[in-house]
């Protein structure tokens, strides 16, 4: 990209870059609020393709999340979490299968602008929630603490104050 050497063409580069922009936010407060699992989880991560379909185990329940690795030199901490989710009512896979339907539909349109926007740099990660546990209440933390962009819902706390930021 040339620099711009006129004021007209600094707009048009700035207005550009702000479309190609997904912000992110960061609060240390968060992280330093959120109670972890009384489990360890074990993540697993696949690319979000049709071919890792099988390598997700077709009977678990949990938590997943899709992360954009941006993928520059390789670089091992990259990567953001866009979008933290649940698998309760149906397995892990059939959650991701759904989502791979979903890149094709309107119906939630930060998911599919998600899902279409960044498809070359995206993983779904993902980790089994053992039955005693309340997937849902580790959700609820998990997006108190992130913040994903792409979530809509999230727990009333973080969702007032987000809303007043705006």
């Amino acid at each position: 990209m040339p620099v711009p050497t006129k004021p007209f063409d600094l707009v048009r580069a700035i207005e550009r870059e702000k479309a190609e922009r997904t912000m992110f936010n960061l609060s240390s407060r968060n992280w330093r609020a959120f109670v972890q699992p009384a489990f360890i989880p074990r993540w697993s991560i696949v690319p979000f393709r049709k071919a890792a379909t099988k390598s997700i185990p077709p009977a678990i329940h949990g938590i997943y999340t899709f992360v954009i690795d941006p993928g520059v030199c390789s670089h091992p901490k990259s990567s953001f979490i866009a979008y933290v989710g649940k698998a309760d009512r149906m397995t892990i896979r059939a959650r991701f299968q759904s989502y791979l339907r979903d890149k094709k539909k309107l119906k939630r349109p930060q998911i599919t602008y998600l899902l279409n926007k960044y498809a070359r740099h995206l993983e779904f990660c993902f980790f089994a929630v053992p039955q005693a546990h309340p997937i849902g209440i580790i959700e609820d933390a998990l997006i108190a603490a992130l913040d994903p962009p792409f979530n809509r819902d999230q727990p009333a706390e973080v969702s007032l104050i987000r809303r007043g930021l705006t």
